[in-house]
């Protein structure tokens, strides 16, 4: 970005998330009013390090409009990802760019609720005796609507005590999944006909 630092210093302030932004990304048409998630990616990988947060846009990155529908002074725009309606709003826009689920696809794919069976999953709290997935990896938790291999769950450990656990940060990013989750079965069932 020729005329200033913005990618540098953003890169700075990502650096002790583990996170970094990707040097390209994609605009969607018709996204005035809806924040654009911007594509991270993780400095350092493997097991035991934090996973890449999310980064959302409120301003167009070239004339500056407020993508939240209201004005807010230049110099009051700040980078804010870590509230969970902002991570929630992420993955699911992260759902929509990166893994190519649309409404339109929900509508035709799921007719029995399959997404807040999902994300009651996903919010199931690990000792609950539903999530065989803490005694076993080779099994998603009781419910799950999918096939075992789109069951994506944080990584169980076991602490001092021999208790299964899941750091905060990973069970903060379940929570958000199933935040991502409730919002798309909102969306199907508003369309199918259900009130605002």
């Amino acid at each position: 970005m020729s005329g200033c630092n913005c990618y540098s210093t953003v890169n700075e302030k990502l650096a002790p998330h583990n996170t970094r932004i990707k040097s390209t990304f994609v605009i969607e048409a018709n996204r005035i009013g809806r924040p654009w998630p911007i594509e991270t990616s993780q400095i350092e990988t493997g097991r035991g390090k934090p996973k890449a947060i999310s980064l959302i846009a409120s301003f167009c990155p070239f004339c500056g409009t407020s993508l939240r529908g209201e004005a807010v002074p230049a110099q009051a725009a700040r980078i804010r990802s870590d509230d969970g309606v902002s991570q929630i709003a992420a993955e699911r826009d992260r759902q929509r760019v990166v893994e190519g689920y649309s409404l339109d696809s929900d509508l035709m794919t799921y007719q029995a609720e399959e997404l807040a069976r999902a994300a009651c999953c996903y919010a199931m709290p690990i000792r609950d005796p539903r999530r065989s997935d803490a005694l076993s990896w080779c099994t998603a938790p009781e419910g799950w609507p999918f096939s075992r291999k789109a069951w994506k769950p944080a990584q169980v450990v076991l602490d001092s005590q021999g208790s299964v656990v899941i750091a905060p940060a990973d069970r903060v990013r379940e929570l958000v999944k199933a935040g991502a989750l409730i919002a798309a079965q909102i969306d199907v069932l508003q369309a199918q006909g259900g009130s605002r």
